[in-house]
């Protein structure tokens, strides 16, 4: 009997419990909430900044979040002095978990000049889950109202354009992390963005400010001049000129699937040269940070085999002899010069390589042989010069520094080497910053560039080989090179997809790591931004494709779905990127799931996405069940809920064909929130539904608990139904009540 009260008393706080934001619970509203953060703005220019100046500032613009915390746990990171000047100011909040609540609060502020104007802030930890999770507290205009109001502190909203951001931070985020609206603003000029005035602010669900960031705040202070709107380029034009000037490269390319040992090799039509950015008043394109009139792409060079270097044999019982002699060949000393420091032999599956650390005088440098045909595959050398061709005050030529690259490639990686070439506007250039020239070779397969495999030499001005590097792949395999459509199509396919954005672009002294000095560092040129969608050109289908890592910054879906009372499940599951085209050509809401879609959902609602992959990938090809190999297209979901604990694994087949009822949903539910114990015990709960007798005998105690919890439960006539199949919108609504009872429960375990 102490038991069940002990259990009452839990089922009826859950119940019960409410969660609503500080503010809100006060009875404060939206606009109450706006005004308060609208009281605390910015104070005068204080004398002399100090710690205890900052934190004041900081409980200024966040007192719901800071105003009682111990200000011992802040930390003065000190400043930095800017260009113009002024001094950033960097404040830390550390504020580690306890035993009692399991809390902890990491959050840091960035304050420039002497009259302390934030630039930055965010603030992370568990509290931030805190009456934030769905359902939120207040809306997307809500949550806009808020940020303009807390940027308005700061900045001149007459000057910016404040809205929801078009992009997600996740390309999925469960139920169980708390609801955010991310906002982007940014400064314009004659209607139009500045780029790189602008910054982010996320609002959480229950109304509070968790990140901000001005990038380049101090810039927005400064004069600047701006090309005016008249007389630029129209859309028709950039159409007509890009059709002219575009062009399009058969390549190899990789494409990594399940895990980073697998890769599928494609034959894709890829932009080159990549004509992003254009001036608006004139049509150059922005290459290598410069404005330049467009130049045909040249055509890859092969290496000639002409050059012969001569090498010693590969010794691999003697790698150390070995290595004497390639480096005393380098650098052109003699090998008692040389002090072999350490030799490491790495073996992986099928492959080895040997890694030595080798000293002369105080300089050290490191290189790495394959332990199979003693290719050379990097080489860092920290001090050491070769003897060179020219005098002592001659600097190598580009040309010259790519005929001394070739040389290094046919004396380390004669294997590696074969059909490498290079060309004009690949990675081969001399970066004026660090005053070395960089080289990239690439494989050609079958005349065709495959951009995976490349060799990366750098040598300085002065005749010095800095680095060296092979990233090649023999076991690999290619297509054949029988592309479905020919070069002009899938230029007329990019074309179609393409969109432009005209905007204020200040060319700064570097930019993409091309360094110049620029005398018009205060004026803005008004370009077009050029996009040609996401993804390549599939050579072989002529379909667009997305790249694997293109899926994390995907555009929020255009879809909302119309439902008598989920509809607000619905479209934040969607918005959320739980529910996909992926899973549901068509979002219907109301037609029964099958076992692998409500798992799919389930899952995805629960946990991020890596977090699901990452279980799958760790169990080295092994299966739960029979039906469901690593192949399978939910062997990921069905693993990772294997491991959680949430199906149940002494089956030894797994069928996802059959409908989902609602007390196999009841069951997994109480798994997951770690109760299985609770529903084997009858004495532990009790059944009252009129159609007990319909509940498969496994899973009483688990459709019993569920509906105790609120989260199942039986209708006015006593009856839970439990052979009945679940809907879509009832999945969604479920699942927000779990997480609901979930996040209650963590409180409860806090407590005691």
């Amino acid at each position: 009997m102490i038991k069940k009260k002990f259990i009452s008393v839990i089922v009826f706080f859950l119940l019960f419990t409410t969660v609503v934001p500080t503010s809100f619970a006060e009875g404060n509203s939206v606009e109450e909430t706006i005004n308060l953060i609208s009281e605390n703005q910015i104070s005068d220019e204080v004398e002399e900044v100090t710690k205890e100046n900052l934190i004041k500032k900081v409980k200024e613009l966040f007192p719901d979040q800071f105003s009682s915390v111990n200000e011992q746990n802040f930390i003065y990171e000190g400043y930095n002095s800017s260009g113009d000047g002024a001094k950033t100011y960097d404040l830390s909040y550390e504020e580690e978990a306890d035993q009692f609540t399991g809390s902890y609060v990491r959050s840091n502020f960035s304050f420039y000049g002497d009259e302390l104007i934030l630039t930055s802030f965010y603030f992370r930890g568990d509290k931030d889950k805190e009456n934030a999770l769905f359902p939120p507290a207040i809306t997307q205009d809500e949550g806009l109202g808020i940020a303009k109001e807390f940027l308005n502190q700061f900045i001149d909203l007459n000057d910016y354009e404040v809205k929801l951001s078009e992009y997600r931070s996740y390309s999925q985020r469960p139920l169980t992390e708390p609801v955010q609206y991310e906002y982007e603003f940014y400064k314009v000029k004659n209607g139009l963005r500045i780029s790189d005035q602008q910054g982010r602010i996320t609002v959480l669900g229950n109304g509070e400010i968790i990140s901000y960031y001005y990038h380049n705040y101090a810039i927005s202070l400064e004069e600047h001049t701006f090309d005016a709107v008249d007389g630029i380029l129209s859309e028709v034009d950039i159409q007509t000129q890009l059709e002219n000037d575009l062009n399009v490269e058969l390549q190899y390319i990789t494409e990594w699937n399940k895990g980073i040992d697998e890769a599928e090799i494609t034959l894709a039509y890829m932009i080159q040269p990549e004509l992003n950015m254009m001036k608006a008043n004139d049509g150059t394109y922005f290459v290598k940070g410069e404005f330049v009139e467009y130049k045909p792409v040249s055509e890859y060079q092969v290496i000639s085999d002409a050059v012969q270097i001569p090498t010693s044999s590969f010794n691999k019982e003697n790698i150390e002899d070995y290595s004497l002699q390639i480096i005393s060949q380098v650098l052109d000393i003699e090998q008692t010069e040389i002090s072999i420091e350490n030799v490491n032999e790495r073996r992986r599956q099928e492959d080895l390589s040997y890694s030595i650390t080798f000293k002369i005088n105080e300089n050290y440098g490191d290189i790495t042989f394959n332990g199979i045909n003693g290719d050379v595959t990097d080489l860092y050398l920290y001090s050491f010069n070769r003897p060179s061709d020219t005098t002592d005050d001659a600097e190598l030529s580009l040309e010259v520094a790519r005929e001394r690259a070739i040389e290094y490639l046919q004396l380390f990686s004669p294997a590696a080497s074969e059909g490498l070439a290079w060309k004009e506007d690949s990675y081969n250039q001399y970066d004026e910053r660090d005053d070395y020239y960089n080289f990239e070779f690439t494989r050609l397969i079958n005349g065709i560039p495959y951009t995976g495999d490349y060799i990366y030499v750098r040598i300085s001005k002065e005749d010095k080989l800095l680095s060296y590097s092979v990233n090649i792949d023999t076991n690999l395999e290619f297509p054949d090179a029988d592309p479905i459509i020919n070069k002009e199509e899938a230029i007329s396919v990019y074309l179609e997809e393409m969109s432009t954005d005209l905007y204020y672009f200040r060319q700064d002294n570097f930019w993409y790591g091309y360094y110049e000095e620029n005398e018009q560092d205060d004026h803005y040129k008004l370009v077009y931004g050029i996009d040609y969608g996401p993804g390549y050109l599939d050579a072989m289908t002529g379909e667009r494709v997305l790249r694997s890592y293109e899926s994390d910054s995907i555009e929020t879906p255009n879809i909302t779905v119309d439902h008598p009372w989920a509809s607000a499940e619905l479209n934040y599951m969607i918005q959320s990127g739980i529910i996909t085209k992926d899973t549901f050509e068509q979002v219907k809401t109301d037609e029964p799931l099958n076992v692998e879609e409500g798992l799919n959902i389930l899952l995805k609602s629960l946990y991020y996405n890596d977090i699901i992959v990452g279980y799958a990938d760790s169990l080295e090809g092994s299966q739960s069940f029979k039906n469901v190999s690593d192949s399978a297209a939910s062997y990921e979901i069905v693993e990772a809920a294997a491991q959680r604990g949430i199906i149940n694994t002494e089956l030894e087949i797994f069928d996802l064909e059959e409908p989902l009822t609602r007390e196999r949903l009841a069951y997994w539910y109480v798994r997951f929130l770690g109760l299985q114990v609770m529903a084997e015990q009858e004495d532990l709960y009790s059944t009252s539904f009129t159609d007990v007798d319909q509940i498969s005998e496994e899973y009483t105690g688990h459709v019993a608990i569920a509906n105790a919890l609120g989260i199942i439960t039986k209708d006015d006539h006593g009856t839970i139904r439990p052979k009945e199949p679940v809907t879509l919108a009832q999945l969604a609504v479920s699942i927000g009540k779990l997480v609901n009872v979930m996040n209650q429960m963590d409180k409860i375990r806090t407590f005691y």
